[in-house]
């Protein structure tokens, strides 16, 4: 499947399922966030790629990624803001009109 031209919407959804290699390779580099965070997520993600995304800069994306039990590398993080550990769906996650960022301080 390419993934020219498909919307961050449909790349979360590729994210969480693909089995495909290049696909996931094509992923772990992609600029949002959320597909990131959703490859995370994904059971056929090898220690390798979740290692490399356990030290992603994005705190959302790292933290996932290092629960993971697939994941060989422990990370401790300290406090985290509630959007780190959000448990939402990727698929349904609007973090602009989140009404927990209100209530947390950054």
């Amino acid at each position: 499947m390419n993934l020219a031209g498909k919307t961050v919407e449909e790349l979360v959804e590729v994210a969480l399922t693909t089995n495909c290699m290049k696909q996931i390779e094509t992923l772990v580099e992609y600029p949002a966030m959320l597909v990131r965070r959703a490859l995370a997520k994904n059971i056929n993600v090898t220690a390798e790629i979740l290692n490399r995304l356990v030290h992603d800069p994005v705190l959302n994306v790292s933290y996932i990624a290092a629960t993971n039990p697939r994941s060989t590398i422990q990370r401790e993080f300290g406090h985290l803001p509630v959007c780190v550990t959000c448990g939402v769906d990727e698929r349904k996650m609007n973090c602009e009109q989140c009404s927990a960022k209100d209530d947390h301080k950054f």
